[in-house]
């Protein structure tokens, strides 16, 4: 919904219907993870990202404020899952190209599947986009 205009005056349609929906599934997968419960939490980013996958974005960016297959791609590092983590973080770059959050994501999955040359160009990426974020360079942050 337009959040310059009220509630009272922009009834919600199907695309804010959604845009809750993925939220509400990326909060349940975070619930479940910390319950410790993998299978569920696994569930819950998958059904998010199938979900924002299928939603079009034809009048400006998504009002989700984590991507969830950014999320989902998280959890599956954390979980030693790098192969299916490097997919959720490369649909999530074709939506946003250039997002810093999903290139680290991207790097730290090419680091775990010792895949130098990913590793590479992802680092490279990473370093041009932190360079244009705030003028300079932050080293520290790509490694």
């Amino acid at each position: 919904m337009c959040s310059g205009v009220g509630w009272e005056s922009q009834k919600a349609n199907q695309l804010d219907v959604d845009q809750a929906k993925v939220m509400e599934m990326e909060l349940r997968g975070l619930a479940s993870d910390l319950k410790n419960n993998q299978s569920e939490a696994n569930a819950w980013f998958k059904q998010a990202a199938e979900l924002e996958q299928s939603i079009s974005y034809s009048y400006g960016p998504p009002s989700v404020v984590k991507p969830s297959f950014e999320l989902y791609g998280e959890w599956l590092l954390k979980n030693n899952r790098p192969e299916e983590a490097l997919s959720q973080f490369e649909y999530s770059l074709q939506r946003a190209p250039k997002r810093i959050l999903s290139l680290k994501g991207k790097l730290a999955a090419a680091k775990a599947l010792n895949n130098e040359v990913m590793q590479k160009e992802t680092e490279s990426l990473l370093q041009e986009a932190l360079k244009k974020a705030d003028g300079t360079t932050a080293t520290s942050q790509v490694l």
